[in-house]
């Protein structure tokens, strides 16, 4: 009977990113309006210095256009509000991944985290930082972003 427990959990967690993909993030605006300069960071890790750099480096090149963060796999766990995720200080800046991801989207960044990869690190798309800028980005989404955007960069 465990195993069924079990079974059913996985299988509501795969409904919820299935649904979660189809309908979050569908009025959301693109950053094409300004493209000319954009921005795409894919940032797949939760390592503390990796993620800090690119947090780092995405808030630095705000100067000179629209920046998008993608968060996937690991990644997203640094924008769950409650994770248990030790959010390290970087020695380089005193602050916690989770604090550099704050300043960033506070910055006028823009932060897409992957449903699929959320809901495979143990959460839910609920559990995400409360942003104007951060949101759940489905595979369309972040198609467009990458289409507009001039650069790509990956951590």
């Amino acid at each position: 009977m465990k195993g069924f427990e079990q079974l059913k959990i996985i299988l509501v967690a795969m409904c919820l990113a299935f649904f979660s993909n189809l309908v979050l993030a569908d009025d959301v605006p693109s950053t094409c309006d300004d493209s000319e300069n954009a921005l795409f960071i894919s940032l797949s890790t939760d390592d503390t210095w990796k993620a800090s750099m690119a947090l780092g480096y995405a808030k630095k090149n705000l100067e000179h256009g629209p920046v998008t963060i993608f968060m996937n796999v690991t990644g997203t766990r640094i924008a769950v509000k409650e994770s248990k995720l030790p959010h390290d200080f970087y020695a380089l800046n005193k602050k916690t991944t989770q604090d550099s991801l704050k300043a960033f989207l506070e910055a006028g960044g823009r932060g897409l985290v992957c449903p699929n990869c959320i809901v495979r690190a143990g959460f839910k798309p609920m559990d995400i930082i409360e942003h104007n800028n951060l949101e759940m980005g489905k595979a369309d989404l972040v198609r467009s972003e990458l289409d507009c955007s001039e650069k790509q960069l990956s951590w």
